[in-house]
């Protein structure tokens, strides 16, 4: 697989999460990945990934994601993106807080026929949390 046909699919990728995460239409997923993700966060399967954005979804009603970046190599992408949206659900032990946050996150994804096979989602909580309000601002 050429790194521009994996970039093709990172790009069309984080465009089907978005319209999953819009249309809160979760068989979606199954256009951009195997039955059997392996997803290195939540486990493996499809249904696992459904409840993870679910989760997200809870808590931040309106989120989406914007791509910063793409790497490609071989059959493997990192995007580097940004996830907006308005706090309005608790998660994480924290009650809503109304606030709009952008979280940098990283994920990296390997393609096996045109879909997602496996794939390793990275943030910072702490930054997060920073947003929120409920942790200190670095160096304060």
């Amino acid at each position: 697989m050429s790194t521009e046909e994996t970039r093709k699919l990172a790009l069309n990728y984080l465009n089907v999460l978005n319209r999953v995460l819009s249309m809160r239409d979760f068989d979606l997923l199954a256009t951009i990945a195997t039955d059997d993700l392996v997803d290195h966060g939540v486990g493996v399967g499809l249904e696992n990934w459904a409840a993870m954005a679910a989760g997200t979804l809870s808590i931040f009603p309106d989120a989406q994601l914007s791509a910063e970046a793409i790497l490609a190599d071989g059959d493997t992408a990192a995007i580097r993106g940004v996830l907006r949206g308005t706090h309005l659900g608790e998660g994480m032990g924290v009650p809503p807080t109304g606030k709009t946050v952008a979280l940098n996150v990283v994920d990296i994804v390997r393609f096996q026929d045109g879909l997602a096979a496996e794939r390793w989602l990275f943030s910072n909580d702490r930054e997060l949390m920073q947003q929120l309000g409920m942790a200190p601002e670095p160096g304060a």
